[in-house]
């Protein structure tokens, strides 16, 4: 089962009383400011974790198929490490 952007919304304007646009608006604002600051340095939130970028390396793929090679281009992406408190919370 997976969670939406909507369903995050929703919980943030129950539990804190903003109406669903302000709370939806709070969403996509913490949004931009990982996407925008992870590329450039870690965003370390604290009993959370830490969101970072890295580059993946070139490689090559197969596609099952059809066995067909390709190559598949060096990219960048957004990483994610759970804190010690998220990691017992989940265990």
């Amino acid at each position: 089962m997976s969670i939406s952007k909507k369903d995050i919304s929703k919980v943030i304007a129950k539990e804190t009383r903003l109406s669903n646009f302000q709370s939806k608006k709070f969403l996509d604002f913490f949004i931009h400011i990982v996407k925008v600051n992870s590329d450039k340095k870690f965003v370390k939130i604290h009993n959370f974790g830490v969101f970072g970028s890295k580059y993946t390396t070139k490689r090559t793929g197969r596609n099952p198929a059809t066995s067909e090679i390709y190559p598949i281009k060096s990219f960048k992406k957004i990483t994610f490490k759970a804190s010690s408190k998220v990691k017992s919370i989940i265990n």
